[in-house]
């Protein structure tokens, strides 16, 4: 790349990083500042070391020839470099998972993180980080890096990403609809950055023009979308469990195509039998059949009354999910609640006013 395509580059790609930055750090003040659950808060600073990569990498191409400005904007943005990772690994072990950390391990997370940070801020007395200056002498080249960013850094920071990666997995796979779909954000946001970094790390001729720093964009539409849409981070997934578990109806997700996309215990225990992961995915119609019960469900809004299996009195009531913006029904809720002591009680009511009469 030649000096006038890169300063032609650096002019045009600049300003859109520091306004990515102010971006990050306004998503961070929302999520700090909002009662949100209590994982949240790792990621509302994680916003704000993304601010600071992405800010440092747009000052960076705004620094020109100056060697001491460039040293502390690269200081700068690998202060978000190496705290991204852990507070992203801390947050989806808290609200995902509800994992609490101990004080102990949250400090065993960022030991090496800041240790790179350190090699960075005092990278000319060692170059243990990259050769000094960190920007090499031909323009958009980068230079040779050293022995602890390949041998530590990377692997410290990409390890806790893919520990990351692997709990929101298991939530994709496990978790109810809601959960997939704030898991699948939650992945696919944070991939982005991180696979266009590898592509640039294995690739030496790819030019130093902050294309990981640009990709953070991806990024923010991904979780500006997902917080729009799910309300992302507004409701722990966990706490949603719980709530969905505890409660005493028989209570049946059921997607678009009339699946069922999760049931809480109760649910099981008329449905299945107890047995948890028989009905998920099945056809609800199929399922309400093979437990004894009519397939055909009530209008939503008008409960049905039927009997189950072994005589209990059920009222079953369909309530769709709307869509956010009055479109079709994203799908339904199906309640199914045991009614058999009411009744006794109706019938012997009316036993006894027989009597009296």
């Amino acid at each position: 790349m030649t000096p006038e395509a890169l300063l032609s580059y650096s002019l045009a790609v600049a300003p859109v990083l520091l306004a990515l930055a102010l971006v990050f750090a306004v998503l961070g003040v929302i999520l700090l500042r909002n009662t949100y659950p209590r994982g949240v808060t790792y990621l509302g600073l994680g916003m704000f070391s993304v601010a600071l990569w992405v800010g440092g990498a747009g000052g960076e191409l705004l620094a020109g020839d100056s060697p001491l400005l460039v040293l502390l904007l690269t200081g700068v943005k690998y202060v978000g470099v190496c705290t991204i990772p852990p507070l992203f690994l801390l947050f989806v072990l808290r609200h995902a998972m509800d994992a609490p950390v101990s004080p102990r391990w949250q400090a065993a997370l960022f030991l090496l993180p800041l240790v790179s940070l350190v090699l960075v801020w005092t990278n000319p007395l060692h170059e243990l980080m990259f050769a000094h200056p960190p920007r090499a002498p031909a323009p958009g080249a980068r230079p040779p890096w050293g022995p602890w960013f390949l041998a530590v850094h990377l692997p410290t920071l990409y390890g806790m990403m893919l520990a990351a990666w692997a709990v929101l997995g298991v939530e994709m796979v496990r978790g109810s609809t809601l959960r997939r779909a704030q898991a699948a954000v939650l992945f696919f946001g944070s991939a982005v950055p991180l696979v266009v970094n590898a592509v640039y790390v294995a690739n030496p001729e790819i030019p130093d023009v902050q294309l990981t720093s640009l990709s953070f964009a991806v990024t923010a539409v991904v979780f500006g979308w997902g917080f729009f849409r799910f309300r992302l981070f507004r409701v722990s997934p966990l706490a949603m469990r719980a709530v969905f578990d505890a409660v005493g109806d028989a209570v049946v997700m059921v997607d678009q195509e009339g699946r069922v996309a999760d049931a809480n215990p109760a649910a099981h225990r008329i449905l299945a039998g107890g047995s948890a992961g028989e009905i998920r995915g099945q056809p609800v119609a199929r399922v309400l059949e093979l437990a004894g019960l009519s397939p055909d469900l009530p209008v939503p809004g008008a409960p049905a009354e039927t009997l189950a299996r072994d005589g209990s009195h059920l009222e079953i009531e369909v309530r769709e999910i709307s869509a956010d913006r009055g479109g079709q029904p994203r799908g339904s809720v199906l309640v199914m609640r045991d009614v058999t002591a009411r009744r006794r009680i109706e019938r012997a009511a009316l036993e006894n006013e027989a009597l009296v009469r």
